[in-house]
């Protein structure tokens, strides 16, 4: 009897603590969710889609449910799609020209990272 009492509390605390990760999974948002929006850049450096360079902190990227995306900067406003590969990277195509970027978003702050090790930034607009 003495064991059954020792095993009881930690079955209960694993059947609480798995149905409790499994709420936190069901409510968290896919990457498809996640990256819709708009975003400002925050870091100095360079953004870029395949061929396509921009140098600037002022690019803003926008992303629509529809997978298109429209891209901001100082040489003007391109459309151009995007898809999510899985969480951690998405595919952008603007005209001709595509990228994989690695993605990482956390709250509201999106990373954008190459193969090469480019870098961008960007803070959600609310």
């Amino acid at each position: 009897m003495r064991n059954m009492r020792g095993r009881f509390p930690k079955l209960a605390e694993a059947i609480v603590l798995f149905f409790v990760l499994s709420l936190f999974l069901a409510c968290s948002a896919k990457p498809e969710e996640r990256i819709v929006g708009k975003w400002s850049q925050i870091s100095t450096g360079w953004f870029h889609i395949g061929e396509i360079y921009v140098e600037s902190t002022r690019t803003k990227l926008e992303f629509f449910k529809d997978g298109t995306l429209l891209i901001a900067s100082h040489l003007g406003n391109m459309v151009g799609k995007y898809a999510v590969i899985d969480k951690d990277r998405i595919k952008m195509e603007v005209g001709n020209t595509s990228q994989i970027a690695i993605v990482f978003i956390s709250n509201d702050e999106l990373i954008l990272g190459d193969l090469n090790g480019m870098i961008s930034k960007f803070k959600r607009e609310k």
